[in-house]
């Protein structure tokens, strides 16, 4: 394939992609990656082309301390990016599989043309679902009762506002509640250090009581036995998960004026006049932003040092009647990853590879569960991301498997991949950081043929930059002296697959800044 045609192939869709997607498997480009891993690889949808376009051109590798860092002439991006400015991604919709982008993060607020760089926020792994079965009508003066809190709340949505715009109630009357215990919400770092500051605060609390008791345990048996039931009791209230998140009221209706969904999420036992004290309306993310609204797409709450970012889906995301989603990022490696596809911070060097691309996300990693993924929560990524008609998928995830192309995730991947007459897309995954041993690829990169499987690359700029190390000899001669010089990661996973297959089809930079 000509240079030329390449590089105009990065602004077409990815159904036209798909072919060359394809040849990419025996051969081997670069593209940037992230973190000590196979981070970042729907990369590859984008950075492979550049860097096949860049290296017909003979692009020569970066210079100066930042070679091997953010190593964007590696990859092709930059040289692509000089050439064709319109080659940065735009009109390619990325979606990120992982454990939630938030979309508050700088970098990910437009892309290079002004649109919004977030369509979509989505929870597949449930933890953020809420039943709002329930259906209650205020009484006169505004008050309801919550069934799902048992808490008495004060509304009325005419009090409320969308970007300064006052919003309508129901048409008929009746809002949908529900109850949310955030501690399926909060990523675990947030519970444990909620959990340390509620136990370090009962400890001042209670430590003069127990000083006072142990001064009397030396008079008698009387004395010690209160101080042992005074230990136990204290054992027996230690923080827990639940004592420390907050359970939500979270109230939903159709607004009875333009028929959009809205929601209010609020901790009723801190405040449940929502009239005097107006909360933030949500929306459904990908509604709101479709409709070019700001305020409803999310919030931010909690203290500067720690803030979440709070988005909310309506029961249409997964088509679940009365079960709307709130969502919260469960870590900070969905975030890492989107920025290295496609950040856009007006600055070459801050930017990810594709900072035209749109970029949707759907959290897998579910909270519950120390953000690891489950099979349910794979199956709904993937409807989620055909419904929306994604052009390539990013999938840093990955465990061992033994079975190739067997379950009904390699059955949804094919369909995705394979997709209708006028829609494929791109599926890219980690290898895995099982290596350097033989066979060591893992699922689903190796085990689904429809994905494009990409392990972690040390090129010489790397080398040096990076790890202060010798750079592998570069071969003489042609342009694979300038950039090839490198070799796999020690812990990134190697081919073959158990069934034969490639295992490993890209190979990437393994290290960078995002």
């Amino acid at each position: 394939m000509k240079a030329a045609t390449t590089m105009l192939l990065l602004t077409t869709s990815a159904r036209a992609l798909r072919p060359a997607a394809r040849r990419l498997r025996y051969r081997r480009f670069h593209y940037q990656s992230g973190g000590k891993s196979s981070a970042g690889t729907a990369a590859a949808a984008v950075g492979c082309f550049a860097a096949s376009a860049a290296y017909a051109l003979g692009d020569e590798a970066e210079d100066g301390a930042w070679a091997g860092v953010l190593d964007t002439k590696t990859t092709g991006a930059a040289a692509l990016k000089q050439r064709v400015p319109e080659g940065d991604g735009r009109g390619i919709v990325v979606a990120i599989l992982d454990t939630g982008v938030d979309p508050a993060a700088a970098g990910l607020q437009t892309t290079t043309t002004g649109a919004p760089k977030m369509l979509d926020v989505l929870d597949a792994t449930g933890a953020g679902d809420v039943d709002v079965n329930a259906t209650v009508t205020p009484d006169a003066d505004g008050w309801l009762t919550n069934p799902a809190t048992g808490r008495k709340l004060r509304v009325d949505a005419t009090a409320w506002t969308v970007d300064g715009k006052r919003c309508e109630g129901p048409k008929d009357g009746a809002y949908r509640v529900g109850g949310k215990r955030t501690a399926s919400l909060f990523p675990a770092p947030l519970l444990r250090r909620l959990k340390a500051e509620a136990q370090r605060l009962d400890d001042e609390n209670y430590e003069p009581l127990r000083a006072a008791l142990a001064a009397q345990a030396s008079e008698g048996d009387e004395a010690a036995a209160r101080l042992e039931a005074f230990d136990a009791a204290r054992k027996a209230l230690k923080p827990t998960d639940s004592s420390v998140a907050p359970l939500l009221d979270v109230i939903t209706w159709r607004d009875g004026a333009t028929d959009a969904w809205r929601c209010v999420a609020v901790d009723g036992s801190a405040q449940n006049d929502l009239v005097a004290h107006p909360p933030r309306v949500l929306g459904d993310f990908g509604e709101a932003t479709k409709a070019g609204e700001t305020s409803s797409r999310y919030t931010c709450f909690g203290a500067d040092d720690m803030q979440l970012t709070l988005s909310a889906s309506s029961p249409d995301a997964f088509s679940e009647e009365n079960t709307c989603s709130l969502v919260v990022a469960g870590g900070d490696h969905g975030t890492h990853v989107a920025g290295i596809v496609g950040a856009h911070n007006g600055r070459d060097r801050d930017d990810g590879v594709a900072p035209g691309c749109q970029l949707v996300s759907i959290k897998i990693g579910d909270s519950r569960v120390g953000t690891m993924e489950t099979g349910s929560s794979l199956r709904r990524a993937l409807v989620a991301a055909r419904r929306l008609k994604v052009d390539v998928v990013n999938l840093s995830y990955g465990e061992a498997a033994r079975l190739c192309n067997t379950g009904r995730f390699a059955e949804l991947s094919e369909r995705l991949v394979r997709g209708h007459a006028d829609h494929g897309t791109i599926f890219i995954s980690s290898a895995g950081n099982n290596g350097p041993a033989l066979t060591t690829v893992g699922a689903p990169g190796a085990s689904v043929d429809a994905l494009i499987s990409v392990g972690a690359y040390v090129n010489g700029n790397m080398c040096d930059n990076l790890y202060g190390m010798r750079a592998p000899a570069a071969n003489a001669g042609g342009p694979e002296s300038a950039t090839h010089g490198g070799v796999m990661y020690s812990f990134s996973s190697r081919g073959p697959a158990t069934d034969g297959g490639c295992g490993v089809n890209v190979a990437a930079p393994g290290g960078a800044v995002a």
